[in-house]
């Protein structure tokens, strides 16, 4: 029988990994635009 701890701490770290990714995502966006700006 598999504990549901073990799963809800799964999840925890998944939808941190994800929130991670996403602040990565957007601050690389920014990023982008601030070099195209600038090529401009």
């Amino acid at each position: 029988m598999r504990s549901p701890f073990s799963t809800a701490r799964r999840e925890s770290v998944s939808s941190r990994v994800i929130a991670v990714t996403r602040r990565r995502s957007c601050k690389f966006q920014t990023w982008k635009s601030r070099v195209s700006s600038e090529i401009r």
